[in-house]
């Protein structure tokens, strides 16, 4: 582009450079300083950055955090607004999220109904460090603890599992590892 001189003084002004037919659009840009940005979709935050130091202006950029767009907009269905990627996105994120939360999760098989009482919680507590023969220092601690399934109207049959969910990961990684390297242990004659 060729640098016009200034009408009154014969020498080219930093306004003349670069000036040329610009649209309306484009002049707003020019005049709110953000010519030159990066454009995305307008629902991203923008950050300024200052590239050469304090007598360069800002420029405004915009970015995507993560790749996806705002949770409030994410969890549309392909289709509706919402694209295939967000959706996977959310299901990898759902599956990652439930796979964690059990992971402190331990199943016992074989302990008669009804032996616990009405407190599992305590049961498994005083019964749990006798049966593998550990000492938990702290003590066990459960968030819950329960049978899964439908009561069963004959005894003769297997009594319901117990699921509890420990508060710490380290017991819960200990009392596994001490019943794969061990096997079975008995309770009342009953192997669990």
């Amino acid at each position: 582009m060729p640098i016009r001189p200034d009408k009154r003084s014969g020498v080219a002004s930093s306004d003349d450079r670069g000036r040329r037919a610009r649209s309306g659009k484009e002049q707003a840009e020019q005049a709110a300083g953000t010519a030159g940005a990066v454009t995305t979709r307008s629902h991203l935050p923008t950050t300024p950055t200052n590239t050469c130091g304090p007598s360069t202006p800002h420029r405004e950029t915009r970015r995507r955090s993560e790749g996806v767009r705002p949770l409030r907009q994410l969890g549309e269905k392909p289709g509706q607004g919402g694209s295939k990627q967000d959706f996977i996105y959310l299901r990898s994120k759902l599956t990652d999220m439930e796979d964690r939360s059990r992971r402190d999760y331990i199943r016992v098989l074989g302990i008669p109904e009804n032996k616990e009482g009405s407190d599992m919680q305590a049961f498994l507590t005083s019964t749990l460090p006798k049966m593998i023969s550990l000492d938990f220092d702290p003590p066990l601690e459960f968030q819950r603890a329960h049978r899964i399934g439908p009561k069963r109207s004959d005894n003769s049959s297997r009594p319901r599992p117990i699921i509890a969910c420990l508060l710490r990961h380290n017991q819960t990684r200990q009392i596994l590892q001490v019943a794969r390297n061990h096997g079975p242990f008995r309770i009342d004659q009953h192997e669990i």
